[in-house]
């Protein structure tokens, strides 16, 4: 199963919360997520499938809920620390969330 957007559940079996960074290459998808980087503009770092506006400049957050396989969810909420045309540098925290 792919990661797909999902309601993080309320009260998870048990939640595990991990700092995380990532450098994204053009193309590519932030992991664990469906929101990939499509390159820098004028306008900032311009992201494919988010909802709302599709940039974001240094200190932005990038916010993502979702199902990575069955009984297994994420509660991502990533700063962008740097960005070029061909990588895009996050850091933040990972909630991950298990039920029965």
């Amino acid at each position: 199963m792919s990661p797909a957007a999902a309601q993080y559940p309320d009260a998870p079996t048990f939640e595990y919360k991990v700092a995380v960074t990532y450098n994204v290459k053009r193309g590519a998808l932030i992991p664990g997520t469906t929101i990939s980087f499509a390159g820098k503009s004028d306008s900032g770092a311009e992201l494919k499938g988010v909802s709302g506006y599709a940039f974001r400049r240094l200190g932005d957050s990038i916010g993502w809920q979702g199902q990575l396989r069955a009984n297994t969810y994420l509660d991502m909420t990533l700063r962008v620390i740097a960005y070029t045309n061909d990588f895009l540098q996050l850091g933040g925290l990972a909630t991950i969330g298990l039920t029965e």
